[in-house]
């Protein structure tokens, strides 16, 4: 990584090189993401935006050392010594106009995830004179770390429509989800619909207890540190699992700074970690620069030490077979932003989630970083087709009124949707994702239904639980 590239340019700081090496690598991040041109410009914004603290002193102490060094690693990307990270060559396409022009010679721009966008994108799409159809939802802006911005905020449109049904879920999922919002985020008008032909059944749980579901279940967390002791847990109960993403170079890591930890510095692999030279030295790091991924490595070794080499050699085992597995066949682990746009029939969210969104609430940061566990968090509830299992510790949080109706639905008195809603019937008038249509057939066992789109006259087919009848 440029981040492990940057630490022979800060040897002789050896108490800072991890440090400084976390700026440098932080500041190369938000200048290939932003609009402005020069490395100078945005040294300046970083320093006075995004850091704060120790950081912004640090940085400012070393400012110059750190903008030559990023500019030595962008000059050794640019002459092709190095690879080089793909923000690298939008950065190289913005900087020349060239990819203004090739975008200018298009009738329609479409975009998709409109509430993470580089400020690069932005930028192209706020100074392009093509039409512009731009898809979003402010609630699931989660690559804030990335300095994402949403565009869906930014961007001022001629036209505006609200999305406000689900296909995925049922009405007592999005009674929930929209309660969650209003709650979180102050957003007291939205809501959203669910599918009357779906059942989403949402519950309590006190102990953490993941299990197999034959159309799909995941444990979502929000760190790799929930989630790693997840699949330790389920590894020794010898429970079938799998991960969401390769976490190969996790599990590297993690053994990585357990040989860190016994003084076996001669077998780590990863540079960074083997720059340290001691367990405490790393968490000083973590503690100073807020690195959370390197405090969840730590804290792995610390927690699970003695008997760590012998559960990574069985996980690491267990992760090459588990591939082979249909999800039916496992229960999937991923942490929410690797289950960004996926969907599963059962959702587990770990207690890490509620917690993470507490904890911001008192953060450094202020409203950004709340915001975006928030959004965080919303992304988890709505990942649910069928049903959601939420820890107990949601109902430690928001106003009296969230706790009322979690403590309603935990007596079971939560307003459910019935099961038995009506067949849709020949010639009814139905919503689709296509548009409004009219049924022109039904198989024999109801589990297609033939559908005649009136704006295109198209016929497509689709299940009776992706459609919203006509009101």
């Amino acid at each position: 990584s440029s981040q492990a590239a940057l630490l022979p340019a800060y040897s002789d700081l050896s108490e800072q090189q991890h440090s400084l090496a976390n700026l440098s690598h932080r500041l190369l991040s938000y200048f290939l993401n932003a609009s402005c041109q020069s490395l100078d410009c945005a040294a300046q914004h970083f320093a006075d935006a995004i850091l704060t603290g120790d950081q912004q002193i640090l940085f400012r102490r070393h400012s110059g050392r750190i903008v030559d060094e990023c500019r030595r690693l962008l000059s050794t990307w640019y002459r092709g010594h190095q690879a080089c990270p793909h923000d690298f060559y939008l950065k190289l396409a913005h900087h020349s106009g060239q990819l203004h022009k090739r975008l200018s010679k298009y009738d329609l721009i479409l975009v998709d995830e409109g509430q993470d966008l580089s400020e690069i994108m932005l930028d192209l799409l706020s100074t392009s004179p093509t039409r512009i159809f731009l898809v979003g939802d402010t609630h699931q802006g989660i690559y804030g770390f990335r300095y994402a911005v949403d565009a869906m905020r930014k961007l001022p449109a001629d036209d505006a429509l609200e999305l406000s049904f689900s296909f995925r879920f049922g009405h007592t999922l999005a009674e929930l989800a929209s309660a969650y919002v209003r709650e979180a985020k102050g957003d007291t008008s939205f809501n959203i619909e669910g599918s009357p032909q779906r059942t989403t059944r949402v519950k309590l749980y006190r102990r953490l207890r993941v299990q197999q579901d034959k159309r799909g279940a995941a444990l979502l967390a929000r760190t790799n540190i929930s989630l790693f002791e997840t699949a330790l847990r389920l590894f020794e109960d010898r429970r079938p699992f799998r991960f969401e993403r390769n976490v190969g170079p996790l599990l590297q890591r993690v053994r990585d700074t357990a040989f860190l930890g016994q003084g076996r510095q001669e077998l780590i692999q990863d540079p960074f970690i083997a720059a340290f030279r001691s367990l405490e030295q790393m968490e000083d790091y973590a503690e100073q620069m807020d690195d959370r991924y390197v405090r969840s490595l730590a804290s792995i070794v610390r927690r699970h030490e003695p008997g760590l080499k012998d559960a990574l050699s069985g996980m690491w085992e267990h992760c090459r077979t588990s591939t082979e597995m249909s999800p039916a066949e496992v229960v999937t682990l991923s942490t929410v932003h690797s289950a960004k746009g996926e969907q599963y029939a059962t959702v587990i969210l770990h207690e890490d989630i509620p917690q993470h969104l507490e904890q911001a609430a008192h953060g450094a940061k202020g409203e950004a970083d709340w915001e975006e566990e928030a959004n965080l968090g919303y992304v988890a509830i709505t990942r649910a087709s069928d049903e959601l299992m939420l820890p107990e510790y949601y109902t430690k949080l928001f106003s009296t009124g969230w706790q009322r109706m979690l403590a309603l639905k935990n007596r079971g008195r939560f307003r459910t949707e019935s099961s038995a809603a009506a067949p849709i019937q020949m010639g009814e008038r139905v919503h689709t994702r296509h548009g409004p249509g009219v049924v022109e057939h039904i198989t024999e066992d109801g589990a297609q239904v033939q559908i005649l789109l009136l704006d295109t006259g198209f016929i497509i087919n689709e299940r009776p639980g992706e459609l919203q009848r006509e009101r």
